[in-house]
């Protein structure tokens, strides 16, 4: 048993804003939310929800998701080697990015449709309305790999007024930021919004021996059309571009003595060796390059009595990692060349009543599918430099005790190749309901339900080409560890899940709300399909099962300047699916359960016309 006691957070934001306009008596803003995915006051919503306006977003200088996490402390927004590795964790529950075939377990929603990494959802931003952050699992109306919570995005729909903006800016370190928007109204029917982001910035670590580091450069463009057919039907049409091209940051390691004798045996020194002042010894820098596109489409009709949503969504993507000086040394001893490409397809169909009488209702049903490989079939993924000799025989000769290194090619030699190549196809389907209806004037009930669907088409093909030598009867060499000759792997599998929520609201005063909730969620099982010795027994790991129950409050007082939610959870999760690094490569396997028990709260407080504190904090103990 593993565990973290009680990690408190806390974040702290303070508003100077001049008044939009004078009245008696100012009162904070009614904040709108489509959690439930309907227009809603957030005071009136039983689930715990953070919701951050575009003013707050543009006031704090949001550039992307990883920034919404000063303002969420239930949020946790992780990036190692690259941004495609982002990992979001909601209240603690979250799994590294590093293996692109392990989904994560927050829902990355973006103008209504889901996406398939949560690097995707990184990039410069530009025109959001609002984002919202649902903790805790949603298995009713959102499903897909919602059994941490989901962070929905929304940006600024086309208006019926022309608008411009450009936001430009510079800083140290050659920084360069660019934001600007047009709104064009096109006629009575029709509007159109193109939107602008990019950002330079030169490197942040400095490489003794090489090029520097942690450097950024890319750009997104968006361009949206808005038209109204009737009255009662109107589209919505979203096309998007980003691109990015940087260096990403290494980490800055400390060496221990013996470390730093291999190294000098294998014909370097490290000189420097401070893990904290930002300089690194690499023989050379990593570089990443991706592209990506999507497309969002909305249908709406308004009917008598109810309304009926379409959101249709298509993405696209490339994402090329070269890890040049992968050992992070003044050697060069081994390069990986790691390339992605996805692309997926989402529909959603949603029918839901008007919301004005005492009984409101929801249907849907959802449908998805992804491809995804990983690996060139022309060009070797791991690739041995020319120390790589030098290096083992320092290995070997410091592991057995000798004064010099052993003049053997014990990792292997310099041309000696690995390759692998992945492939994998998800296809996924929901059906779903929710039904809520007042019993009294101050007592609500909501049920849900959902019933999911998923299959997995998963396969890992793995060689090598090595020297004379060959791997040997020890097997030392690095390539053959890496991807060892014919070690392959083709699996399917097809997982179903019921999944519901009840929830329980009571309005003891007109500025108060208490809250109890149930629900369940489930998150379909998959294949480690990561390089290595993996036997085909252990790469298969199964389905993960959520309980989640949840005590909160939601309430407005001090004549409505002053808002304070918070919420008290235990959430239950069995089989949990979890990643651990074994040899030289991430696993997928189950942990028996996990438990995630704690007590969140957020506040804010409008002092006067001009200024504005929110304080939010949570507590969380989580024990697997």
């Amino acid at each position: 048993m593993k565990q973290l006691r009680c990690i408190i957070l806390c974040s702290l934001a303070v508003y100077c804003t001049a008044p939009k306009a004078k009245t008696n008596a100012p009162v904070l803003e009614e904040v709108i939310v489509t959690a439930q995915k309907r227009s809603e006051s957030m005071q009136d919503v039983p689930v715990a929800v953070s919701a951050i306006s575009g003013d707050d977003l543009a006031n704090t200088g949001f550039r992307d998701v990883s920034d919404l996490a000063a303002q969420v402390p239930s949020l946790i927004v992780t990036t190692n080697a690259s941004p495609m590795t982002t990992s979001f964790r909601i209240r603690r529950i979250g799994n590294e990015g590093n293996i692109p075939t392990f989904e994560p377990a927050t829902a990355l929603i973006i103008d209504g449709a889901f996406r398939s990494r949560s690097g995707l959802g990184l990039g410069d931003l530009v025109d959001v309305r609002a984002v919202e952050v649902l903790k805790g699992p949603q298995g009713t109306l959102y499903g897909k790999n919602a059994g941490a919570g989901v962070i929905s995005i929304t940006t600024q729909a086309p208006t019926d007024e022309f608008e411009a903006m450009l936001d430009a800016s510079t800083g140290s370190d050659d920084l360069q930021a660019i934001k600007a928007s047009l709104n064009v109204p096109l006629g009575d029917e029709l509007a159109a919004r193109f939107s602008l982001s990019g950002t330079q910035r030169g490197s942040l670590v400095r490489n003794i021996t090489g090029p520097d580091f942690d450097d950024l450069g890319g750009y997104a463009i968006r361009t949206q059309l808005r038209y109204d057919v009737t009255d009662r039907l109107s589209g919505r049409l979203i096309i998007g571009m980003l691109e990015r091209d940087l260096h990403p940051v290494v980490g800055d390691t400390f060496s221990s003595e013996s470390y730093r004798g291999v190294v000098q045996d294998a014909g370097a020194l490290i000189t420097n060796n401070d893990p904290t002042d930002r300089i690194v010894e690499h023989s050379d820098r990593s570089l990443f390059e991706q592209t990506a596109s999507d497309v969002v489409l909305t249908l709406e009709y308004a009917g008598d009595g109810f309304s009926v949503t379409a959101v249709s969504g298509f993405e696209k993507y490339e994402a090329d990692l070269f890890m040049r000086g992968v050992e992070q040394m003044p050697l060069s001893i081994a390069r990986f060349d790691d390339r992605q490409a996805g692309k997926s397809f989402s529909q959603e169909l949603r029918f839901a009543s008007d919301s004005t009488g005492r009984f409101d209702w929801m249907t849907g049903a959802f449908y998805y599918f992804n491809q995804f490989t990983r690996g060139d079939r022309e060009e070797p993924e791991f690739l041995l430099q020319k120390d790589i000799e030098e290096f083992g025989g320092a290995v070997a000769g410091a592991l057995l005790g000798l004064p010099g290194p052993v003049a053997l090619p014990v990792l292997g030699t310099e041309g000696d190749r690995g390759e692998f190549y992945v492939d994998q196809d998800t296809s996924s389907a929901g059906l779903f309901g929710q039904v809520s209806t007042s019993l009294t004037d101050s007592f609500e009930v909501m049920l849900g339900l959902r019933y999911s669907w998923e299959e997995k088409d998963g396969s890992i093909e793995q060689s090598n080409q090595t020297s004379a030598f060959g791997c040997g009867p020890t097997n030392t060499n690095l390539v053959c560890t890496l991807t060892p000759q014919g070690n392959n792997f083709d699996g399917n599998d097809t997982w179903t899940a019921l999944t519901g929520n009840i929830n329980l609201s009571y309005f003891p005063t007109d500025g108060t709300m208490l809250y109890g909730l149930y629900s369940s969620g489930f998150k379909a099982g998959g294949f480690s399909l990561q390089w290595g010795g993996a036997s085909d027994e252990i790469r298969p790991f199964d389905e993960e099962t959520i309980n989640h129950f949840e005590l909160g409050w939601k309430s407005e007082f001090w004549d409505r300047r002053a808002r304070v939610n918070g919420a008290i959870f235990h959430t239950a999760y069995e089989n949990f699916q979890n990643a651990s690094f074994i040899s030289l490569a991430y696993a997928v396997n189950n942990a028996e359960k996990v438990l995630v028990e704690g007590v969140e709260a957020e506040s804010e407080w409008l002092v006067n016309s001009y200024l504005t504190l929110k304080l939010n904090a949570a507590c969380i103990d989580a024990v697997y």
